[in-house]
Order: C-alpha cells, then sequence, then structure tokens
C-alpha cells in the first residue's frame, strides 16, 4: 500500500539525515578523496533538504557552482532563509 500525503504535511527534507552528516564530514575531512572530485566541477544535489551536505561540500571542496535541490517548497524555502 502506498501512503500518500500533501506537501504541506511532508517534512521529510526538514529533518538533519546522518548520512547528510556522514557525508559533510568526508567533504571537510582535509585528506578526502572527494576534494578532487568537486574542486572546480559544476554539481548539483537532488533532495538536499536542509542542506547540510551541499554546504560541507560548497565550504570545503569549492565546486565551481553547486546548486541545491528539493521537491517541496517549504524545504527549499527554509534553505533560502538559512543560508
Amino acid at each position: 500500500m502506498l501512503l500518500q500525503t500533501e506537501e504541506e504535511d511532508d517534512t521529510t527534507g526538514l529533518g538533519i539525515w546522518c548520512a547528510s552528516i556522514i557525508l559533510a564530514r568526508w567533504c571537510a575531512d582535509a585528506n578526502s578523496s572527494a576534494l578532487p572530485l568537486l574542486r572546480g566541477v559544476n554539481a548539483i544535489e537532488l533532495g538536499s533538504g536542509v542542506g547540510v551536505s551541499g554546504l560541507a561540500a560548497a565550504l570545503y571542496a569549492e565546486p565551481k557552482r553547486l546548486i541545491l535541490t528539493d521537491l517541496h517548497a517549504k524545504t527549499v524555502r527554509f534553505k533560502q532563509e538559512t543560508t
């Protein structure tokens, strides 16, 4: 059975997920293999939620351009207001 929710009821993107913290720490590690992969490239994070990992990538890996996306307007507004 597939449960459908209204957009205003969906708070999935408003929480900080464990995987985003792990990815953020990977980007913040000076010896990380993520740094050469992201440095100077155009990157997009699909479903970035509040943007923890994307902001870490922008700060530490220095991509040429980074776009953070999310499906729900509420999550996008939250990200715009807090960055």
